[in-house]
């Protein structure tokens, strides 16, 4: 909602064929790029880093829960 809100970018639904921002490009460390199993990794070097060097990792996923105006999520905690 932030980003809608703040930048005026507004994403139908559906649309996975956008655009990321320039403004956002400094916390997108992966972009699978536009289809339909686009998989974009929001975060920083120094948490990937962190992953990478943990010994568990703990997930959460919101699948079934998540607002039909959002896509799924998925966590991954260290």
């Amino acid at each position: 909602m932030l980003l809608m809100e703040t930048h005026a970018f507004q994403l139908s639904q559906k649309d996975l064929l956008f655009d990321i921002p320039e403004s956002f490009a400094d916390i997108v460390v992966f972009d699978s790029g536009p289809g339909d199993d686009r998989l974009i990794l929001i975060s920083c070097h120094e948490l990937v880093d962190g992953l990478a060097r943990a010994s568990m990792w703990l997930a959460y996923g919101t699948f079934k829960v998540v607002p039909s105006v959002f896509f799924p999520l998925y966590t991954i905690h260290f």
